[in-house]
């Protein structure tokens, strides 16, 4: 018996390992064969991969890392128009205007030598196509559940958009044709990239008022053409479009009306700056810098990814429709000021044109900047955190590169995962051959955690409503950080009620202004500057932090404010307060003098006192306690009038600004260059958030447990046995 029971624990030990062995196993192949397409529900990785990259950039179709996409767009398919398309290797004779073709019939069907294959598994390839569009019908093999969809247009191949959207006939015709080419090839949508409807685009391309109407009566077209195909074929077919980041896009499309048509809408959120301009900026920057607008950078606050993405979706479209664009390349400018002036290394400065590029000037891949400019040691890296990117400049030389890293693309994947919109673009899938940015987007949809939404450093400039509290006819913003100068946009005060009170506090002082008095269609700014020593010295008997406020309406100074009144509130030192009755406001002179007595009230539980003014200069709080304190009536009636008289013949706009220097230096880190690792050295020794692998420890500890669990159940099985 005791053998026999021997031999059967022995069988049990052996089955509980083999139980876990296959187990682990299987675990690690569910881990592994994870891709993007199967969390597809969450997020879209959509990259667009260019027809041309089969050539001089020897990068094939079967190279990409498709395991970390959704989908894969190809870029781009042409169309006919009066016989001719837009590439001189689209054939378009005899074939009826509208009609979808290829642009390049060698690199998208033809090539048999970009699919990887042996000669022997050429013989035995079953399709009756090869080249890029083989290529991707082999990725589709290897990773079920991508998509691929075909793109037409684009910037050199939009000319003629707006003849073939003009007439029923056409759209019907580009539709149907559109929709056969992808079927062909095996593909599952189509994405238009009119560049653009209306108005803008290359030199040259044909424009109506009547784009705004017909661009969603194309993509209607098309998507009949795509239901008809889907009843037939018994599978589901996307539409997409590209949109751009300029508001005018949104003005010349009936975006809301778009939404409901297509699948998801691809915002080309980048080239916001370039060497077409002679101030140098940042291609992507994901927030607004009030640096670039203060160098001249045009439209810096319209040209940005938060700005973009708020205009689409107050545009009416969904976020979860809503792709944000991220760049693989960056852009570059040549000859840059580089003096003592420019200590953040080219940044907003003055070029001469564009600069070096890895395929063309201008335009860096972002494998060739990891490669060849952050390990140069002319080159200095840097990180502004206000626009959330990198740059790098040569001293040397000049050159200014802004471009997308890792730590900047994680900034975006969170702002987007904390918008929840619909997921990320890319342009395009070449410049990152060893996929480092990919990982990084794929990493962060994938880890099960959001991380906080990035947020500029708060530069004292508000523009929406919502950072605003209102009550009890108030306007109320919390200069939480204690900015010295406060900007009020103009487009913002419109919304406000003229009848209401707008209140904004720097430190121990708040200043509420009548609403009515600051609309007048320029930005307001608020400034606070407080007293120097020599002033403070000058008293005894203040109570209160003494401060030279001013407004400005543009760039004047408001000197006067007519017959509103504004009131200042301070908070007190309660422990040099002997009488609260005896508490005054005054107004002084530049050298700290009094000149203007101004009663006050006061509140002695929060310890604040209130004074009404009629325009802005030095202020403080003093305690009237003794004679040579006090002003008699007649000195202060000689005195209100006089002053008012000089302060609205002598007040001047501030010429005290800000340090650039120092505001730019906060603003963008400086960052070791010696390895292409620097970039990630700041994250060392900071914990890190749930990802796979407390996935992977969680499932292996509950395997564990059933384990434990089946040998004390045999066990027991055993024992009432035997």
């Amino acid at each position: 018996m005791k053998g026999k029971l021997q031999h059967v624990m022995k069988w049990l030990v052996s089955g509980c390992v083999a139980i876990v062995i296959v187990a682990v196993g299987l675990l690690f192949l569910a881990t592994e064969e994870m891709t993007a397409s199967e969390s597809a529900d969450d997020y879209r990785v959509v990259g667009y991969y260019t027809q041309w990259s089969t050539y001089g950039r020897d990068y094939q179709a079967v190279d990409i890392d498709a395991s970390k996409l959704t989908h894969i767009v190809y870029a781009f398919a042409d169309y006919c128009w009066e016989g001719e398309g837009h590439a001189d290797t689209t054939d378009c004779e005899g074939v009826t205007n509208g009609t979808v073709v290829s642009a390049d019939p060698w690199a998208d069907y033809q090539n048999p030598n970009v699919l990887g294959l042996t000669e022997e598994e050429l013989e035995d390839w079953d399709r009756n196509f090869y080249g890029n569009l083989g290529g991707l019908a082999i990725l589709k093999d290897e990773n079920p559940g991508l998509r691929t969809l075909l793109s037409i247009g684009g910037w050199t191949f939009s000319k003629n958009f707006s003849h073939i959207a003009a007439s029923e006939d056409t759209r019907e015709t580009f539709a149907k044709s559109a929709v056969a080419f992808m079927r062909k090839y095996e593909m599952d949508g189509v994405d238009i990239d009119w560049e653009y409807p209306v108005s803008g685009g290359q030199e040259g391309n044909v424009h109506r008022p009547e784009d705004k109407e017909n661009h969603t009566l194309l993509l209607q077209a098309i998507r009949d053409q795509l239901d008809k195909a889907e009843e037939e074929d018994g599978k589901e077919y996307e539409l997409a479009i590209a949109s751009s980041a300029n508001p005018s896009y949104l003005e010349n499309n009936e975006m809301e009306k778009i939404a409901e048509i297509v699948d998801f809408i691809d915002i080309m959120t980048y080239d916001f700056n370039g060497s077409w301009q002679s101030t140098s900026a940042h291609n992507a920057p994901l927030f607004a810098d009030p640096a670039a607008m203060d160098a001249g950078v045009p439209d810096t606050d319209v040209f940005n990814v938060d700005t973009a993405i708020e205009g689409h979706l107050n545009a009416g479209v969904p976020a979860n429709k809503l792709v944000m664009g991220l760049p693989f390349y960056g852009r570059s400018w040549a000859d840059c000021d580089n003096a003592d002036d420019s200590p953040n290394g080219g940044y907003y400065q003055n070029c001469q044109g564009a600069g070096d590029g890895t395929w063309e000037p201008g335009v860096y891949d972002y494998d060739d900047i990891m490669a060849n400019k952050l390990t140069d040691e002319q080159y200095t890296a840097y990180w502004n955190d206000v626009s959330k990117v990198p740059y790098l400049f040569n001293e040397e030389t000049g050159e200014f590169i802004t471009y997308d890293d890792e730590r900047s693309i994680a900034n975006k994947i969170a702002y987007l995962e904390n918008r929840q919109l619909g997921g990320a673009m890319i342009w395009e899938l070449s410049a990152d051959r060893e996929s480092r940015l990919l990982s990084v987007i794929f990493n962060e949809f994938t880890n099960g955690t959001t991380p906080p939404e990035p947020t500029p450093p708060d530069d004292g400039t508000v523009k929406d409503i919502a950072e605003l509290e209102i009550s009890d006819n108030q306007y109320m913003y919390t200069n939480s950080s204690n900015q010295e100068s406060i900007v009020i946009n103009a487009s913002l005060l419109e919304e406000l009620q003229e009848d209401y009170e707008l209140v904004i506090d720097y430190k121990d002082i708040a200043i509420e202004v009548p609403v009515a008095l600051l609309q007048k269609e320029e930005n307001i700014t608020f400034q606070f500057a407080e007293a120097g020593e020599e002033i403070n010295n000058k008293h005894n008997n203040q109570v209160s932090s003494i401060y030279d406020l001013k407004i400005l309406a543009g760039e004047e100074v408001m000197a006067d404010f007519g017959e509103h009144q504004v009131t200042l509130t301070f908070t007190v030192n309660e422990d040099k307060i002997e009488n609260w009755d005896q508490l005054v406001v005054y107004l002084l002179e530049e050298n700290g003098e009094k000149q203007k007595e101004i009663d006050v009230e006061y509140d002695n539980e929060q310890q604040i006192v209130m004074a009404e003014v009629a325009h802005f200069s030095l202020y403080g709080v003093f305690e009237n306690s003794t004679p040579d304190e006090e002003q008699t009536e007649d000195e202060k009636e000689g005195n209100e009038s006089e002053i008012d008289n000089e302060e609205k013949t002598t007040e001047e706009p501030s010429t005290n600004n800000t340090d650039q220097d120092d505001k730019n230096d906060g603003n963008n880190e400086k960052e070791s260059t010696t390895s292409p690792q620097s970039q990630n050295e700041q994250t060392e020794g900071q914990p890190l958030p749930d990802t796979a692998t407390n996935q992977f420890d969680f499932l292996l500890i509950g395997l564990l447990l059933i384990t434990g669990g089946s040998i004390v159940f045999f066990v027991s099985k055993l024992r009432r046995y035997y």
